[in-house]
């Protein structure tokens, strides 16, 4: 009945399709589609009423989450984009890594989670919610930007898992002037040579290749995840300089680049350890450069990097380090 009582909470699922009690609440908006597919045919029965019958064939649904990005939230989005059932090291005390670096020799099996989403009036239900594509925006003064575009089973009427408590999101959010860039020439070299005069703004795009697929097991709702090809896509704007003008090089050259955006918060508690957002990418400049765009006096150049998986195997990877104790 009313916008002030809507909420968004997840759980993880031990059995990707077979929904769970929420265990999390989230922040940010949702915004939930259940779709039918139906089929209605057109038949010559005498009447100018183009349409006599109907029945429903399919059904998904499909969802949108928006969020300032914290240090703690998302890694439940990493583990249904990038790599399912990570388990964290431990660098010291309660401090927690996360390391979301994808296989290309087997498949990534990404975690499945049951949203509850709703408003005073009614509560909705879907299970089997995977990331389609996952988005990070990155703007000087501002917080780091989450949109995930989802899809799930058909969604169903429920009522909310009760006695959540609201989300400590320690670490709180990714502050965007905190980054820092480095660019080389190969994963192995990756964070060797920052370039603290040369990003304004970025975006990490995440298409993550999976869909869904559909059997004959007498359920309108799809059955299993397709893990299609996948790569990342990584827009910069660049203040011209001669830094920026390296990186137009590589791209008329089509040199290689090892590029780590690095983003650290506050101490943890536990020694010297900060809270960290590290997204670590090996590719190729791949789209025509825009030469100048402009922002606050200054010439930009804008660069976008693809992913390319160089001789380790490896083509990107996202590491948060938080206390978070499970997914």
């Amino acid at each position: 009945m009313s916008t002030a009582f809507r909420r968004i909470q997840i759980g993880k699922e031990t059995t990707r399709g077979t929904a769970v009690a929420a265990d999390t609440v989230l922040i940010g908006a949702l915004t939930m589609t259940p779709e039918i597919t139906w089929h209605r045919p057109v038949d010559e029965r005498n009447s100018l009423a183009e349409f006599n019958r109907a029945v429903a064939v399919g059904q998904m649904t499909r969802l949108r989450y928006e969020s300032d990005a914290t240090y703690e939230q998302l890694t439940q989005f990493l583990s249904m984009a990038v790599k399912g059932s990570i388990s964290a090291t431990t660098p010291g005390g309660a401090t927690r890594d996360w390391s979301f670096i994808p296989n290309t020799t087997a498949k990534n099996v990404q975690d499945a989670f049951t949203f509850e989403y709703g408003d005073d009036t009614q509560a909705w239900e879907s299970d089997f919610t995977v990331v389609e594509s996952l988005e990070l925006g990155l703007a000087l003064n501002e917080v780091l930007t989450l949109r995930a575009d989802m899809f799930a089973n058909f969604a169903a009427k429920t009522t909310f898992t009760s006695g959540l408590s609201a989300p400590s999101l320690a670490g709180g959010e990714i502050v965007c002037n905190n980054a820092k860039i480095y660019i080389d020439s190969a994963w192995g070299s990756l964070g060797g040579t920052e370039k603290a005069t040369l990003l304004t703004g970025a975006t990490i795009r995440v298409p993550t290749g999976l869909a869904p697929v559909k059997y004959a097991d007498g359920s309108l709702d799809f059955s299993a995840l397709a893990e299609q090809k996948t790569h990342v896509e990584l827009e910069m704007d660049l203040v011209s300089s001669a830094a920026a003008i390296t990186e137009y090089d590589a791209y008329v050259a089509g040199t290689t680049r090892a590029i780590r955006i690095e983003i650290l918060g506050d101490l943890t508690g536990d020694s010297s350890f900060k809270y960290s957002f590290y997204f670590d990418v090996t590719g190729k400049y791949v789209t025509a450069p825009e030469i100048w765009g402009e922002r606050d006096g200054e010439d930009i150049v804008r660069l976008a990097l693809h992913s390319h998986e160089d001789s380790s195997g490896n083509h990107f990877s996202f590491t948060l380090r938080n206390k978070l104790t499970a997914i």
